[in-house]
């Protein structure tokens, strides 16, 4: 059975001759109505703020779970985009290294051509210096034969001063 306010101060007795003062039962049941009145009050403003805790708990919760779908699409987008970051690193990596390799390759050709180059010249300029020392020496001998010192008809080649230098003749062309 529910007891209500209304029930307890409603509530009828049966009379007996030696039973309890009516006025006193009457009394008492007036303070336990009036007091599972306030009780009941406070049940139901109790169970008001319980609604309205629990309604901000499903809120609560519910912004949880928005927080954390929005954290795991977060690390999925973070992961994602370190991912693509590192793999554009490495491709321009690899381009950096191939462009390098290209360059290298190209001045290794081009000091390749350099050096044979030189080694060419080296070898024109002895080759030209011989020939010109051969031509000099042989013009030098014509202009002995054709032109003799006139002071002494004999050709002197031990003579420095008479003959003509070669090594000199070459300085100051080069």
């Amino acid at each position: 059975m529910k007891f209500t306010p209304n029930s307890i101060k409603n509530q009828e007795f049966n009379k007996t001759l030696r039973g309890y003062d009516a006025d006193e039962v009457r009394a008492f049941l007036e303070q336990m109505a009036n007091h599972v009145e306030e009780m009941n009050g406070k049940i139901a403003s109790l169970e008001q703020e319980n609604d309205k805790k629990n309604s901000r708990i499903e809120e609560f919760n519910k912004i949880e779970k928005s927080l954390h779908h929005t954290l795991i699409d977060a690390r999925e987008s973070s992961s994602k985009a370190i991912e693509s970051t590192r793999k554009k690193i490495e491709q321009m990596v690899k381009e950096a290294e191939q462009k390098s390799s290209e360059l290298l390759s190209g001045a290794k050709k081009e000091a390749e051509f350099v050096k044979s180059s030189v080694v060419h010249l080296r070898e024109e300029n002895k080759l030209l210096t011989a020939k010109l020392k051969a031509m000099i020496n042989t013009q030098s001998r014509m202009l002995d034969l054709y032109f003799p010192d006139p002071e002494n008809e004999k050709i002197s080649r031990d003579n420095p001063e008479k003959n003509i230098n070669i090594d000199d003749i070459l300085e100051k062309l080069t």
